[in-house]
């Protein structure tokens, strides 16, 4: 849900790629519904776990599970934890709930990121 909203909420700041730590291996038909029923797509998208290379190749790791870290991303430069409920198994209101909260999360970051890039740059428009 979050790599959906992601892509489609700030794609000119945020290039979203999601992993789990226990990836169910599809993503789930309630996680495509919500998403539709918001206008987004997920077409694509699938249900990976976290790798070495994703680590590496990441500038950001958002940590929405609330359970620790795997070694594997411990130590990263730099890692958000966001309180955000797994909807998996839950009723609609609960996916609609848990993908507002994402929304929210995701333009809060995407607006931070362009504060940092706006003074990183100096410009006044990113």
């Amino acid at each position: 849900m979050a790599e959906a909203i992601a892509r489609h909420e700030a794609p000119d700041v945020i290039e979203a790629a999601s992993a789990g730590f226990v990836p169910l291996g599809f993503i789930a038909k309630r996680t495509i519904s919500t998403l539709a029923e918001s206008g987004i797509p997920c077409g694509g998208q699938t249900s990976k776990g976290i790798t070495r290379e994703a680590v590496d190749a990441s500038d950001l790791i958002v940590n929405m599970c609330g359970r620790p870290l795997p070694p594997l991303a411990r130590g990263h430069a730099r890692v958000e934890d966001w309180d955000v409920d797994d909807p998996y198994g839950e009723d609609a209101a609960i996916y609609r709930r848990i993908c507002k909260d994402i929304r929210h999360c995701v333009k809060d970051l995407a607006q931070r990121i362009k504060a940092e890039l706006k003074e990183e740059t100096g410009k006044t428009e990113i």
